[in-house]
């Protein structure tokens, strides 16, 4: 039997889950706070803008709440009829463009038989067309029907983006099912989506007993959304006990101990330090779930994320384990990020210079990459100090990542230290200068 070797970063071991599972549970991960992030671009940091309030319903089949909160946005998941005739949807319809909220977005579920075309014209026996009372003639008021497609809404001046889908896998004669082998998911959500509502769960997030689908589960993890608003599965026979609240802390002692890469885009962890923060600090693998090896472009990963937490002190720590790793600066692989995330990539490309600067003046003061990682005694230090000096140099695919077209202003937490005042300040580090990158010179010195 092979036996897989942990180099020292590594700490711990791994173990084996099926793909299905691990996505599943880092769906919490979604249930984010929606900001102020333009349709479609990425996320901008804005640390006083008003909370968007997202509210979710679902399975009313004909019952009209009368306690609904207040928010932003009013989102139903599906099934508002019970048997998807003309009047109970016209009557769900009418009550949801009656509420108060500014934006309503409302998908079908497997019981609003009338929405589904292909279902109505192939179940002629249920006599769901009658003349003067098609889906044709629903009055929807202010209400945005989402029906596999997404829309973009604009709330206190930021833009929203939700797609919403009836899709469910079959069970049973109902509308929009699917087979499992012609799943619609596939590249279906677009980019830059903030909030997904589907009726249907993934698969093993709270899908009674797997009643998901893992396709879309597959699809959200592509898309990473910010919330996901969805129903339990259709054929459940009971929906189950369990709280978020508790399943959250399990999936936080559990799948959150494992890094996930490619990180989160810059202004993502910018403006949500403290959440990120939180995950970290519940991480206790430097590398992937399965992967029992570090490499110089994990490493890369985690001085990013320390880089933009602005959490100093694990930001050196992770230099010194790059140090004692002895990887040469020059060989971190290229991350390949340039087409699907340009920000992040080029934080990325700066990183190196700031290991570089840092190695480079410990060698400089007589320290050497090579000398064991244990207490030497002085003859021992100045023998390691008189031998040749091996200066790091930055990857050669670092000079041919483009600046950014705008600023990306990377801030400092803290309330000690004065804000920058420009690409001129003196304090402001070149390397990251270089990439239209505005961000005060880290401390990079761990000894």
């Amino acid at each position: 039997m092979p036996v897989n070797t942990i180099s020292s970063p590594f700490v711990g071991h791994a173990r084996k889950k099926s793909v299905a599972e691990k996505l599943a549970t880092r769906l919490y991960d979604l249930a984010r706070r929606v900001d102020d992030r333009p349709a479609g671009q990425p996320t901008t940091a804005h640390p006083g803008a008003t909370p968007i309030v997202v509210v979710c319903i679902s399975d009313t089949h004909n019952t009209k709440l009368s306690d609904l909160p207040m928010g932003d946005i009013l989102v139903h998941a599906g099934d508002l009829s019970q048997f998807g005739t003309f009047a109970e949807i016209q009557d769900q319809l009418s009550w949801l463009a009656s509420q108060p909220h500014p934006h309503k977005i409302v998908i079908a579920g497997n019981h609003d038989l009338l929405l589904d075309v292909d279902f109505v014209a192939t179940h002629p026996d249920r006599e769901l067309d009658r003349p003067g009372k098609g889906r044709g003639d629903l009055e929807w008021g202010d209400v945005q029907y989402l029906e596999h497609e997404a829309v973009d809404l604009m709330v206190d001046d930021r833009w929203i983006r939700v797609f919403g889908s009836p899709w469910t896998p079959r069970c049973g004669s109902w509308a929009f099912q699917y087979e499992n082998g012609n799943t619609p998911w596939e590249g279906a959500v677009p980019d830059g989506t903030d909030i997904v509502v589907v009726h249907g769960p993934p698969k093993a997030h709270l899908d009674d007993g797997g009643k998901g689908c893992e396709a879309l589960l597959k699809e959200l993890w592509r898309a990473r959304p910010r919330v996901v608003a969805r129903l339990w599965p259709p054929c459940a026979r009971k929906k189950s006990q369990a709280k978020l609240p508790d399943v959250a802390q399990n999936v936080q002692d559990d799948e959150l101990l494992f890094p996930s890469w490619p990180p989160p885009d810059p202004c993502e962890l910018i403006s949500r330090r403290d959440f990120y923060l939180e995950r970290l600090r519940r991480r206790k693998y430097r590398a992937p779930e399965g992967v029992f090896t570090d490499t110089p472009l994990y490493a890369l990963y985690r001085l990013y994320e320390w880089l933009l937490l602005d959490h100093t002190v694990n930001l050196r720590n992770e230099l010194e384990l790059f140090w004692w790793a002895r990887w040469p600066v020059s060989s971190i692989p290229d991350p390949g990020d340039q087409g699907s995330n340009p920000e992040r990539y080029a934080v990325l490309s700066c990183i190196p210079a700031l290991l570089v600067e840092s190695f480079n003046e410990r060698i400089r003061l007589g320290l050497r990459r090579e000398e064991p990682n244990s207490i030497l005694s002085l003859e021992e230090q100045l023998a390691w100090a008189a031998s040749p000096e091996k200066f790091e140099t930055v990857p050669e695919w670092t000079k041919n990542v483009p600046p950014l077209e705008n600023v990306l202003h990377i801030p400092l937490s803290g309330v000690m230290v004065p804000p920058l005042a420009g690409m001129d300040d003196p304090d402001a580090d070149p390397a990251f200068k270089e990439k239209n990158i505005l961000m005060r010179k880290p401390h990079i010195h761990f000894i």
